[in-house]
């Protein structure tokens, strides 16, 4: 049986790597000891999982949905209180 240092390190080689499908992978496997994590263990899987999510499955925080060539300053401007958010 894999222990739980064992699977991070395995993590930490992947993202190294830059093999995210591993990644991916050794997340899977890491979540069903997520009760034993200690804070670090924790705060290390949670960096792991965004990364894997923003290069293997493109997601990101700042991504609205809005295209970038049509929404220069919409979202800016609705959050000001300049009307709602429309294409410039």
């Amino acid at each position: 049986m894999m222990t739980i240092e064992n699977l991070f390190q395995r993590l930490q080689i992947s993202l190294s790597s830059e093999d995210y499908e591993h990644a991916d992978l050794i997340l899977a496997k890491l979540s069903r000891y997520s009760d034993k994590f200690d804070d670090s263990q924790f705060d290390e899987y949670a960096y792991a999982q965004r990364i894997v999510e923003i290069e293997l499955h493109g997601i990101s925080d700042y991504d609205d949905g809005d295209d970038d060539l049509f929404d220069w300053d919409g979202d800016a401007l609705a959050s000001a209180g300049f009307g709602v958010d429309e294409d410039y």
